[in-house]
């Protein structure tokens, strides 16, 4: 071919190329695309088809994720498909892109409203009036928002603008007077209330409105007028005679609410409401069945979205009928009408899961995810179904996409944080919970949740003060029930604990846990005194299945009684049943130990060596008790290498060890089980507490002690142990920490007590130690303890009758003489706050030695920074150091810490004058005379006041 027509060729099919097509071109750019596609996907919309320009709005942000419109039309398809997450995605990227996008800001200010963004909502009305101006609709969002934040006063000034604005549209001042009731402004609402209503008396929404307020002001006659007046002028609107019933069922009036139906029925008006209504009526009746007719005829009588919603009625009622399969299957029917009813399919899945028909259940799940994977409760269901499974790390993710997705919904944090109650992770649930109650502060369910979590972190007044609140609501809630009596438990209060357990059982014998409740309700009846009860619930379990647990426990009351005949019986008759049975046969052989000769109960015991390795732990029991220590070690040790793994023999082993001085040996028993079988919680805590009793290798019982506190968190005895080790190594900071937390699970335990007021006594908190030494001393703290804690006393006492008497000196004007008492009393005490607080004060008030007096004054406060006279006192020392700005710091902290005592206004109105702030020295000096201040400051202060010119 000639190059001529090779060059022709090529020319003409570069023409064909770049010839445009209808609707499209080669060199046509993304925005280019986009544009296009965006206005294809306008068409679409005009002619109604969704899913076509949901399609093209979708091409058009492939080609430029730009298109701030495309953006705001997605949202809006996107709010018409109730898939509300994702419309707020979009419209948040639309306002973003293009904040000059009003018609998208004001449906994300809607959106936002809707979805209970409220912060998020009033930045935008913000914003959005600020450039646009006035626009009512933004503005009662804007109103009605800070309300539901609780900013009542902002709301009031926002909603003015809004009346004064649109004077003559009542939706303003029908907001304005909710905001105005907010603010307690009763009357002043009422006015704005019905002048709404005036400026339009023939729109029955108004009218409606009104009536409404007067409910919520509680003037029933004005609401009841209201709506009658309503049912007469607009006799003919169904809607009238449907909000008169409703105010009759609201004020309990059934007859009146039944008859106002029925003169509408006899007016021949139609409307499926009349039939919801009346079932709410069979239902407060308690006529369920009625109720349910009636919410059948609704669906009945109406069609279209008007029997959908009647359709969901019905089923949310055959659930509260516990009818699940009815309810299932009218979703069904539901779903069949309206497929991808968002709704319809949530509910489901809830009464799949009820029915543990959780394949069904994840099936639908799944579904609603993958066409709503922007919709939280998706993942929450599917989380629960997780929980089911037992797969907590997936429940856990499914329960954190939910967080992301919708921070301000409730249910989100708190099934997230009960993922991690199970492993005690107390602090993490805690945080979760407490942020879901943020959110939902009526949730029960949250509220039981933090009130278990308070329970397991020994703050058992905070869970009984919840657990009361919670069954004040709902007494027939029987897991508060249960959860209530565990922390009476706890707290000593058998009393209660024994009526809570009670009334569990008395509701539901068939509890799931009903055997352990019996177990525990005996034990709190044992607590009681009241032993023949405890006997009556162990012998309700005599039937059950395990029969030794309720046996043992019976005997065990009955030595504990001393009557060792009817203990014996006991166990005669049950070994007659079954003679083979070594497990009864041991509970004799204690029962003989505890009461019998000593051959007697060698005899039996030997009998059963060979039978029973357990027997040879009671022999050694048997040698202990009879003082025969040498024999009871070979018998423990024999049994501790027949059982290797049983804890119990080294115990008691390392116990015999102790009873003869042998703490060494002791030691050695605990540590050879530790390397023989591993880390033991209970041998590692019972050996970190003899080391720190003997007061060596006290590395090492830090080292147990930690190791126990993490395999169990919630043991106060483990608590104890490590705060005691903590006294030991003279770490009084941590030494407390532990300490308290063991002493608040068990207030009741001298040892606990005095361990605590030992930490006290060491960091130097002296009337705290006073008050643990005392309580533990008077609820028997035993002689070894009870000697060290009467010498520790004994001193407290001296250093506080040292302070006294330097008070009074101080109080004489003898002051030299109150330094010396106070210079002795930290002479003997090293370190005591008040002594030392006066001390600071007596050398400030002389002027004299103001280093000394600083150093003091600094040591009190860096001991307690939270106490407000340690503040004042260095700030005193400062003033007389010629500091006027540090004494100033110090005096207004003395003040946030405790803003009613008058000293410390004195003190600041001092540095103030010294300053030339006079008005403001005026003030302190007004406040402190108001508070009290009495002697010759106040003699001062008033001086002060009354200067003229120059000087407060």
């Amino acid at each position: 071919m000639k190059r001529s027509k090779i060059v022709t060729m090529h020319s003409l099919l570069l023409v064909l190329f770049c010839t445009p097509s209808p609707g499209c071109s080669l060199f046509e750019s993304k925005t280019e695309k986009a544009e296009r596609f965006f206005q294809s996907g306008l068409a679409a919309l005009e002619a109604d088809k969704l899913d076509e320009a949901e399609i093209h709005f979708q091409n058009a942000l492939q080609k430029n994720p730009y298109h701030a419109k495309a953006h705001h039309r997605m949202g809006i398809l996107y709010i018409q498909k109730k898939q509300l997450y994702l419309a707020v995605r979009e419209l948040n990227t639309a306002v973003k892109q293009d904040p000059a996008l009003y018609d998208a800001k004001q449906a994300l200010i809607q959106l936002s409203y809707q979805t209970r963004g409220f912060e998020r909502a009033i930045s935008l009305c913000e914003d959005f009036t600020r450039n646009k101006g006035n626009d009512l609709g933004v503005l009662t969002i804007w109103g009605d928002s800070l309300l539901n934040l609780k900013r009542g006063t902002e709301a009031v000034q926002v909603l003015r603008k809004a009346v004064e604005a649109f004077p003559n549209d009542p939706s303003a001042r029908i907001y304005m007077a909710k905001a105005l009731l907010s603010e307690k402004q009763k009357d002043e609402a009422t006015r704005m209330m019905e002048n709404a209503a005036r400026l339009r008396h023939e729109d029955i929404s108004i009218r409606i409105a009104l009536a409404r307020f007067y409910e919520t002001i509680t003037d029933q006659k004005a609401a009841e007028d209201a709506y009658s007046g309503i049912r007469s002028d607009f006799s003919k609107d169904p809607t009238a005679h449907h909000v008169m019933a409703q105010y009759y069922l609201r004020r309990g009036r059934l007859d009146e609410a039944q008859g106002v139906l029925s003169h509408a029925f006899s007016l021949n008006l139609q409307d499926s409401r009349f039939h919801r209504t009346l079932a709410q009526i069979h239902h407060f009746r308690n006529d369920f069945g009625g109720a349910l007719r009636s919410f059948q005829s609704a669906v009945s009588e109406s069609e279209g979205l008007e029997q959908r919603e009647n359709l969901l009625y019905l089923a949310d009622y055959y659930t509260f009928l516990r009818n699940r399969p009815m309810a299932i299957s009218t979703y069904e029917r539901i779903l069949e009408k309206w497929p991808g009813l968002l709704l319809a399919e949530l509910r489901m899945v809830e009464l799949l899961i009820a029915e543990n028909k959780d394949e069904q259940a994840m099936a639908i799940a799944e579904k609603v995810i993958a066409g709503h994977a922007e919709n939280p409760y998706g993942h929450l269901l599917r989380g629960l179904l997780h929980v089911k499974g037992n797969n907590i790390p997936e429940a856990r993710k499914e329960f954190d996409i939910a967080r992301n997705l919708a921070p301000d919904l409730a249910e989100s944090h708190y099934y997230y944080g009960l993922t991690f109650l199970n492993e005690g992770d107390y602090r993490i649930s805690l945080s979760e919970i407490s942020t879901a109650l943020d959110k939902d502060p009526a949730s029960w369910a949250g509220r039981l949740a933090l009130a278990y979590i308070y329970f397991k972190t020994g703050k058992a007044g905070s869970s009984l003060e919840i657990l009361d609140k919670i069954l004040g609501e709902r007494p027939e809630n029987l897991q508060a029930r249960l959860l209530r009596g565990s922390v009476h438990q706890r707290l000593g209060n058998h009393e209660r604990a024994s009526a809570d357990f009670g009334f569990a059982l008395e509701r539901d014998s068939d509890l799931p846990e009903a055997e352990k409740l019996r177990m525990r309700l005996a034990d709190t009846y044992q607590s009681l005194g009241k032993p023949d009860k405890a006997l009556d619930q162990l012998s309700m379990l005599m039937n059950s299945g395990d029969t030794y647990r309720p046996l043992e426990r019976m005997v065990r009351i009955h030595m504990g009684m001393g009557d060792y005949g009817k203990a014996l019986d006991l166990c005669n008759t049950h070994l007659e049943k079954d003679p083979g049975n070594t497990g009864i046969a041991l509970l004799k052989s204690e029962v003989l130990i505890r009461h019998g000769s000593f051959e007697n109960a060698k005899e039996y015991i030997s009998g059963l060596l060979e039978k029973n390795p357990r027997a040879y732990f009671l022999m050694g029991k048997l040698n202990q008790k009879h003082g025969r220590l040498e024999d009871s070690i070979a018998i423990f040790q024999a049994y501790n290498q027949r059982t290797p793994k049983n804890i119990e023999g080294f115990i008691e082993l390392a116990n015999t060890h102790q009873f003869m001085g042998k703490l060494d040996k002791a030691a050695e028993t605990y540590e050879e089980f530790l390397k023989l079988h591993g880390f033991s919680a209970s041998i590692g805590n019972d050996l970190a507490y003899l080391y720190a009793e003997s007061g060596r290798n006290l590395d090492r019982a830090l080292e147990l002690a930690n190791q126990a506190r993490k395999a169990m968190p919630d043991s106060p005895g483990i608590a104890d142990t490590l705060g005691w080790v903590h006294v030991k190594r003279k770490g009084p900071v941590l030494a407390l920490k532990y300490l308290e937390e063991a002493a608040r699970a068990q207030p009741d335990s001298p040892l606990i007590l005095y361990h605590l007021g030992v930490a006290e006594f060491e960091g130097n908190h002296f009337t705290g130690a006073r008050k643990r030494l005392q309580e533990a001393i008077r609820i028997g703290l035993v002689e070894k303890e009870k000697n060290s804690a009467a010498a520790m006393l004994a001193k407290i006492l001296s250093f506080e009758s040292a302070v006294k008497q330097a008070e009074e000196l101080r109080r004489r004007g003898e002051l030299e003489k109150a330094i010396q008492v106070c210079e002795e009393l930290l002479g003997k005490a090293g370190f005591h706050p008040k002594g030392a607080l006066l001390l600071a004060r007596l050398y400030a008030d002389t002027g004299k030695k103001l280093d000394r007096a600083l150093e003091i004054a600094e040591k009190c406060f860096s001991h307690d920074p939270n106490d407000p006279d340690s503040a004042d006192s260095l700030g005193w020392v400062y003033l007389k150091r010629g500091s006027a700005l540090l004494a100033k710091k110090h005096f207004d902290e003395a003040i946030r810490l405790d803003p009613k005592k008058p000293l410390f206004h004195y003190h600041l109105g001092i540095v103030l004058n010294d300053q030339k702030d006079f008005s403001e020295a005026r003030k302190a000096f007004r406040k402190a005379v108001d508070l009290g201040l009495d002697g010759k400051q106040a003699e001062h202060a008033i001086k002060m006041l009354e200067r003229k010119g120059d000087g407060a």
